[in-house]
């Protein structure tokens, strides 16, 4: 299965998982309901200022998104998002 494919899947999966529309989950990472379902039927891809959005939004890497890497970083339910405010610079 191409990394192609399994980022289309995991995409779709993240907004099921969270019960989002597809114009709703555009709402989300600032694009239309029309982006979002080419990238989830494989017609485009995100950029990379996307892929960065929807890791940022669903809080999981983009190694997970992209290639499938598991990091220990593949949360999906934004429901019960994490903090961050422990890291500082």
């Amino acid at each position: 299965m191409s990394h192609t494919h399994q980022l289309t899947e995991r995409i779709c999966s993240l907004r099921a998982k969270n019960n989002l529309t597809t114009r709703k989950m555009g709402e989300l990472l600032g694009v239309s309901a029309t982006t979002i379902v080419k990238w989830e039927s494989g017609q485009t891809h995100p950029k990379r200022s996307n892929v960065l959005k929807i890791c940022k939004v669903f809080q999981c890497s983009p190694s997970w998104l992209v290639y499938g890497l598991s990091d220990g970083s593949e949360v999906t339910d934004i429901t019960n998002p994490v903090s961050y405010t422990h890291l500082r610079a």
